[in-house]
C-alpha cells in the first residue's frame, strides 16, 4: 500500500511541475463533470502525452492513446488496447470500437442502485492523435455522427482529441470542450536545461 501511495505522490508531483494549477483544474472539471468531447491545442503533442499519463496514473484513470499509425494503445506500456487482427488504425474503426465499449460498460450497469450508472466505473480516457486530420474541413458524416454519438451517450469514458489549432464543423461545435495545453513553466525550462548540460558534459569534459 504505501509503495502505491509513493507512486501516487511521484505522480502528483510531476503534475505539480508541468502545465499550471488552472489547466489541471479546468480538465479535472471538465472530466468530472462529464464532458465526454474534449479538444486540447498544443503543438507539444508529447508533453501533453506525458502530462496525460500522470494524470491517468495519479487519479486512476484507464489512458489509452490513437494514432493512424498505431491503432488504439494503452499509455502504461503501448500494448495494443484492442483484440489481435483487428484493424483499428481506421478513424471510423476506432470510434466504433470505443461507442462498443461504452455500451457494453451501460449495459452491464444498467439497474445499478442509485441510478448512477457511472459509479464505482474506472474513466476510460481516450486521447485521439492526427484526428483533426478526420475533421473540417474533410470530416465525412460517418466521423461527426459517431462523435456525436459518444457525446450524447457517454456519461463516464471521455474522448480527448488533440490538434494544434481547434477544428471541427459547425454541427460539432457545441459538443466540444476546448481547452490550450499552456506553454512549459520555469520548472519544466530548469530541467530542460539541466538535462541539456548533462547531456554534454562528455562532450565538453570543461563543463
Amino acid at each position: 500500500m504505501s509503495n502505491k501511495i509513493s507512486s501516487v505522490k511521484a505522480h502528483e508531483m510531476a503534475l505539480a511541475e508541468m502545465a499550471t494549477p488552472s489547466f489541471m483544474t479546468e480538465l479535472l472539471s471538465l472530466i468530472k463533470s462529464r464532458h465526454s468531447l474534449i479538444y486540447v491545442t498544443t503543438n507539444e503533442e508529447a508533453r501533453l502525452l506525458k502530462y496525460l499519463t500522470h494524470l491517468c496514473a495519479a487519479r486512476g484513470f484507464n489512458g489509452l492513446v490513437w494514432d493512424c499509425y498505431r491503432g488504439m494503445c494503452r499509455m502504461t506500456d503501448n500494448s495494443k488496447a484492442f483484440a489481435a487482427g483487428e484493424d483499428d488504425r481506421d478513424p471510423q474503426v476506432a470510434l466504433d470500437k470505443i461507442i462498443e465499449t461504452i455500451d457494453a460498460s451501460k449495459k452491464s450497469l444498467t439497474g445499478v442502485a442509485g441510478g448512477d450508472s457511472g459509479r464505482g466505473k474506472k474513466c476510460n480516457i481516450y486521447v485521439l492523435l492526427d484526428f483533426d486530420r478526420f475533421l473540417e474541413p474533410s470530416c465525412t458524416p460517418d466521423i461527426e455522427r459517431r462523435l456525436k454519438y459518444i457525446s450524447k451517450v457517454s456519461d463516464i469514458d471521455i474522448v480527448i482529441i488533440v490538434g494544434p489549432v481547434y477544428v471541427s464543423t459547425r454541427s460539432l461545435d457545441k459538443d466540444f470542450s476546448v481547452v490550450d495545453f499552456p506553454y512549459p513553466n520555469e520548472t519544466e525550462i530548469k530541467d530542460a536545461l539541466y538535462r541539456l548540460v548533462d547531456s554534454t558534459k562528455d562532450s565538453f569534459p570543461g563543463l
